[in-house]
């Protein structure tokens, strides 16, 4: 059983590209995932707005991981993408995971995701 659980936009077809990019990448099954819909239907730990606004990586021992700093842990973690861990080192690489994260939630929002309709914002 994988120790992270990452609950996505299961509607989303830029966020089921990435799960299947994250599957390919995690030769130790590592990372689970679901999408917020069904999540929100399992748990009450969330809300379903909180779990549609962002990405949530959870782990076994109730960690919670949110937009960049999920981005920034799935890099590290998966083996493949071991070559890049030294671009997550200090304060440059945490930069690296939001810039990641934020764009990607702009380009998601281009495309007409039916669950981002909301304003952008930066939260710092």
């Amino acid at each position: 059983m994988a120790y992270w659980l990452l609950v996505y936009d299961g509607d989303c077809p830029m966020c089921r590209k990435f799960i299947q990019m994250i599957a390919r990448f995690d030769r130790e099954k590592m990372i689970d995932s679901i999408s917020f819909a069904d999540y929100a239907e399992q748990t009450d730990k969330f809300s379903y707005d909180e779990l549609e606004e962002d990405i949530h990586l959870i782990g076994k021992k109730g960690e919670v991981l949110k937009k960049g700093e999920a981005i920034h842990k799935m890099i590290s973690i998966l083996p493949p993408l071991k070559p890049f861990r030294w671009m997550l080192e200090g304060k440059p690489g945490r930069k690296f995971s939001d810039l990641f994260y934020f764009s990607t939630k702009r380009l998601r929002r281009c495309m007409n995701c039916p669950h981002d309709k909301r304003e952008i914002r930066r939260d710092r």
